[in-house]
């Protein structure tokens, strides 16, 4: 199969993935059918294009294939994986197209990405939310992602600012595989402040889309790009989400194709929270702990029963009393400041005391400051 064939006729402006799929539909389902389509006499192409329901569109594949007769012309060699592009196309006919993406009502006909498509056996999560994150939602993205990461879960996302970014990149720097679906050409990184991640992505994940290289980020490409996201994973984790967003649409999407959903609680109060509470109150399951996620994905979790509870890290070893006082005291959604610690541990340390020890917790990387004098926890418990 000559996937240049299958290329060029994805890319002629004005088609689209319905009328290529009627188009192979009529010829049978044959993996060559592009080509056929290609090189098949006008007149009999006439007949193709009338009983695909796509006659309008017939002078548009004539004129496409007067002016690039041999389905080469600028494609030549970018089919090729490390060619100039570094760009690979994969059509639905091909063995390297996703054959997670084979089981939805309305799969692309092609993809284009950079970087190493996920292993199809291998469980794989998408890991979504707001982009107005709060410290909590950044946090928890963290968290999950690390310990999905290191326990074999591929992460999926569509590299959006806040959660996706997060998660994406919490996954690569765990040593883990990450995905990103774009709602542009695997070729534009978007958002521009996700660059760090797209390269890293490019080099050590994949970039995905649906869409040609050069296509420049529309409103109207990012919410079909989300069923792409929950078509590759087994389960989509909603890490904050409000009440009316987009990340919602990636849900009713995964619901459609049978996706498990499990969303990360949050306080009632928070707006970006809304939206999961929502999804708990309608039968999503409870994000309570990494491991929770990992039994429902059929991984086995860490078994770490501490006295924080399901899915908590114990403190390490080699703490001051003083310092495991601080961490009690501490949790990763509210920032306190030494004010409030030094009231909290009932210790008359003072506060130059109580900032020396911040600063060596900080430096075990076990508390963050989240502003001047304020700190969260870096450790689930």
């Amino acid at each position: 199969m000559d996937e240049r064939y299958a290329r060029k006729l994805y890319e002629i402006e004005g088609f689209g993935s319905r009328t290529i799929f009627r188009m192979r539909r009529v010829l049978k389902d044959g993996k060559d059918f592009a080509e056929e389509i290609w090189k098949m006499p006008e007149e009999k192409l006439f007949l193709l294009m009338h009983e695909a329901d796509a006659a309008d569109r017939t002078e548009l594949l004539i004129n496409e294939r007067r002016k690039d007769p041999k389905a080469e012309g600028p494609f030549k060699g970018m089919q090729e994986r490390g060619g100039p592009s570094k760009i690979c196309f994969a059509s639905f006919d091909s063995p390297l197209y996703p054959e997670k993406l084979t089981c939805i009502p309305d799969p692309p006909f092609g993809i284009y990405f950079i970087g190493t498509l996920p292993k199809e056996e291998a469980p794989a999560c998408a890991v979504i939310g707001a982009r107005e994150s709060t410290i909590y939602g950044r946090e928890m993205a963290g968290v999950f992602a690390r310990a999905l990461a290191e326990a074999g879960v591929l992460i999926i996302s569509g590299m959006a600012r806040g959660i996706d970014g997060i998660a994406g990149m919490t996954a690569l720097q765990a040593g883990g595989y990450s995905l990103a679906v774009l709602g542009c050409g695997a070729d534009v990184c978007y958002p521009p402040q996700n660059r760090e991640l797209y390269e890293k992505l490019c080099s050590d994940g994949c970039v995905f889309s649906e869409y040609p290289p050069g296509t420049r980020p529309q409103a109207r490409l990012f919410p079909p790009r989300n069923r792409i996201i929950s078509a590759l994973s087994d389960l989509v984790l909603v890490i904050e989400a409000r009440e009316r967003s987009g990340t919602l649409i990636t849900v009713d999407m995964a619901l459609e194709q049978g996706k498990d959903i499990y969303a990360l609680p949050g306080r009632i109060c928070d707006g970006t929270s809304r939206g999961c509470n929502e999804l708990i109150r309608q039968g999503a399951g409870i994000a309570v702990s990494p491991d929770a996620v990992l039994q429902a994905l059929g991984r086995d979790p860490s078994g770490k029963e501490e006295a924080g509870g399901e899915g908590a890290q114990p403190l390490p070893a080699g703490l001051t009393p003083l310092q495991k006082k601080i961490l009690l005291h501490l949790d990763m959604a509210t920032p306190r400041s030494l004010d409030s610690l030094l009231e909290a541990v009932e210790e008359d340390c003072g506060y130059a005391r109580l900032r020396q020890e911040m600063t060596l917790l900080e430096i075990r990387g076990l508390v963050r400051e989240t502003g001047i004098g304020h700190f969260v926890s870096a450790v689930l418990r």
